[in-house]
């Protein structure tokens, strides 16, 4: 049995369908990535997150090595 093949104005109606679930899917992504941990911090600071990612880093390096001097003069 021959296979009837869809016309143009077919094929371009299904890509236009497939392009429109992809795009929902894509806003679904982007709203899920908006509302993360990384999204809310790429808001504080949108001109320049690596610094603030860097900001971050350089308190938590100066948490650990006030804890690790506090442990040190405990231990002795």
């Amino acid at each position: 049995a021959e296979e009837r093949r869809p016309s143009r104005s077919e094929e371009l109606y299904a890509r236009l369908e497939w392009l429109a679930q992809r795009k929902e899917l894509l806003a679904a992504v982007a709203a899920d990535l908006e509302s993360s941990a990384i999204g809310a911090m790429i808001k504080m600071a949108p001109d320049d997150p690596d610094r603030l990612l860097e900001e971050i880093a350089e308190r938590l390096l100066a948490q650990v090595a006030e804890r690790e001097a506090y442990l040190a003069s405990l231990v002795g």
